[in-house]
């Protein structure tokens, strides 16, 4: 894999002309599908599955091979105390629907005066819109976080998973708003997962992706290698 990405300069979550996965830039970047396989995530000495989502449905720690390879080497590149918590992996479409346009309706509850376009664009901030390809279905997503390892996790200056409403935006990875002790965690995290070839979405410090078309907008590449996609069979890593 290419190492020495360039993140393109107009990715500033502090900006209104911040590219989201809602817009057309994104959704209309070609994918090449390459084949890979979903496999499970299996815990190491460095790398844990949270148990909420575990015992919800195993199929959530599926992502794609080359993905699962970073993952662990992201994690072996960590401070010896240090561990990657895995939320979710891959994602079926029907719930990346779910929890888009319920999304959509909390939001609308929230901005009375705002045109459906509006709330589109508002929820894509923390849930990809079905019309593309969802990083989390295509397998090429990852929600996680930073933990001691056999211990609680650290201060990311927010819970993974809080909405931009919910945190007062503060889930954005360049937020002002949290300490200090939170933003040296976010660039340990971001260290270790960029040098891997990863790209964080910048309205949540937890989801990093390889191969999908947000992260060939972040890193210029002319098309994504993972498509929409599901388990085939059990695999592990």
């Amino acid at each position: 894999m290419t190492k020495n990405f360039e993140v393109r300069e107009d990715i500033d979550p502090k900006r209104e002309s911040l590219v989201l996965l809602s817009d057309p830039k994104i959704s209309s970047i070609p994918i090449s599908e390459c084949g890979e396989h979903l496999v499970r995530l299996e815990p190491s000495s460095k790398l844990t599955i949270d148990p909420k989502f575990g015992e919800v449905d195993t199929r959530y720690s599926f992502v794609r091979i080359s993905v699962a390879k970073g993952l662990y080497r992201a994690s072996e590149a960590l401070p010896s105390e240090l561990e990657l918590r895995i939320y979710e992996g891959w994602r079926p479409r029907s719930i990346q629907e779910r929890y888009f346009y319920d999304f959509v309706d909390e939001l609308r509850g929230m901005y009375k005066d705002a045109q459906e376009d509006e709330l589109n664009r508002l929820a894509s901030r923390y849930v990809a819109p079905p019309w593309i390809a969802p990083p989390h279905v295509t397998g090429a997503a990852v929600d996680l976080t930073l933990a001691y390892v056999d211990g609680p996790e650290l201060d990311m200056g927010t819970k993974v998973n809080e909405s931009p409403e919910e945190s007062g935006m503060r889930c954005y990875m360049d937020s002002n708003e949290i300490s200090d002790e939170a933003r040296r965690n976010r660039k340990v995290l971001s260290r270790v997962l960029k040098a891997q070839g990863f790209a964080n979405y910048p309205t949540e410090w937890w989801h990093w992706s390889m191969g999908d078309q947000y992260w060939c907008f972040i890193y210029g590449h002319s098309s994504a290698r993972y498509g929409e996609t599901k388990p085939q069979q059990p695999s592990v890593a």
